[in-house]
């Protein structure tokens, strides 16, 4: 999911339909799951946790379940939110077949340890039905996450997309669009697959969001 370093407004509440729940089917790793000693870091841990959520999420509708919540900062869940009321408006949803393919390849912890960046590749984010956008994109990019902790001690993403600077690993090598093509990025999709009737038959006052989400700040 490739979303730029913006900052918006939360806007809207819960709609008065009801809750609804936000179910995460199993997923199944194209050539396993990813493994190394960085995959056990918190950081990359919440990244990964709040990519599933928001795969779960958008499938549903509903950006409100305590997954969210936990994982994403509330100007994320207001823009998720306008996103896809606009997608069922004009009839364009589609349903996020597993979560953001993704390799980290370093952590950057600031010298508080409230904050982080995690640097790595990413790969297209598998949805259906695929646009022609989406198919004319340049695979794989480079990538960063940027994460707070909160005083819930949360850790939450605050900002994703591309590189604003030069990032250099320890090995020397800067992080690119043309690096990550050496990368092997595991890719995994939800099991059974969402059905993108279901997505449909939704409406945009169906959007969930939440009304008052947790506070970013640390």
């Amino acid at each position: 999911m490739t979303l730029p370093l913006v900052v918006v407004l939360l806007v809207g509440g819960c709609t008065d339909r009801g809750p609804r729940p936000v179910p995460t089917p199993d997923i199944v790793w194209d050539t396993g799951p990813p493994s190394g000693e960085i995959e056990a870091d918190p950081w990359v841990r919440a990244v990964r946790a709040g990519e599933l959520a928001y795969a779960a999420a958008a499938n549903s509708a509903n950006y409100s379940d305590s997954s969210m919540t936990s994982t994403w900062s509330s100007y994320y869940l207001g823009w998720f939110g306008q996103l896809a009321r606009g997608w069922l408006e004009d009839g364009t949803a589609q349903v996020v077949l597993g979560p953001q393919p993704f390799a980290p390849l370093a952590v950057d912890v600031n010298a508080g340890g409230r904050s982080a960046k995690v640097v790595g590749c990413v790969g297209p984010l598998a949805v259906a039905p695929e646009s022609a956008e989406e198919e004319s994109a340049r695979w794989p990019q480079a990538y960063v996450y940027e994460l707070e902790l909160g005083d819930d001690d949360h850790r939450r993403i605050v900002g994703v997309g591309s590189p604003q600077e030069a990032f250099t690993l320890p090995s020397g090598d800067e992080v690119t669009d043309e690096s990550c093509g050496g990368v092997t990025i595991a890719r995994a999709l939800f099991d059974p697959a969402p059905r993108l009737e279901d997505l449909l038959a939704l409406d945009s006052d169906d959007v969930l969001v939440p009304e008052q989400s947790p506070s970013d700040a640390p």
